[in-house]
C-alpha cells in the first residue's frame, strides 16, 4: 500500500510538469518568439551567453542524457591568468605538504633521540 501512496504524487507531479511545459510553450514560444521585443533581446543575450554552442560552433559542456554542465568560455588572457593562479595554488599546496612532512620527520627524530638517551 505504501507503494501506491508514494507513486500517486510522483505520477501526478510528472503530469503537472508536462502541463506547465506546454503552457510555457503556448505563452512564450519555443525560443521566446512570442515575448515582447524588449524581452526577446534580453532572452537572446542570455541564450547566447549560456547556450550549448560556442561562437566557433563547437559544443561545450558535458552533454549526454542530462545535458551536463555548460562550461564558461573565456578569452586567451583569462585562461592564462587562471592557469597562473592554478599553478601558484598547486605550488603552495606542495610546499605546505613538504613542510608538514619535514615537521613530522623532525618530531620523530627528536622522539627517537629522547628514547635512546632515556
Amino acid at each position: 500500500m505504501g507503494f501506491v501512496y508514494f507513486s500517486i504524487p510522483c505520477i501526478a507531479g510528472y503530469y503537472v510538469m508536462k502541463w506547465a511545459e506546454r503552457k510555457s510553450l503556448d505563452n512564450i514560444g519555443d525560443r521566446g518568439d512570442r515575448l515582447p521585443a524588449r524581452h526577446q533581446h534580453k532572452l537572446r543575450q542570455s541564450l547566447t551567453a549560456v547556450g550549448d554552442m560556442r561562437s566557433d560552433g563547437k559544443k561545450i559542456g558535458a552533454g549526454g542524457w542530462g545535458g551536463g554542465v555548460n562550461l564558461a568560455v573565456s578569452d586567451r588572457r583569462t585562461q592564462e591568468r587562471n592557469n597562473e593562479k592554478l599553478n601558484r595554488f598547486i605550488e603552495q599546496q606542495q610546499q605546505r605538504t613538504l613542510a608538514t612532512k619535514v615537521k613530522k620527520e623532525d618530531s620523530q627524530r627528536i622522539k627517537n633521540r629522547s628514547n635512546k638517551n632515556g
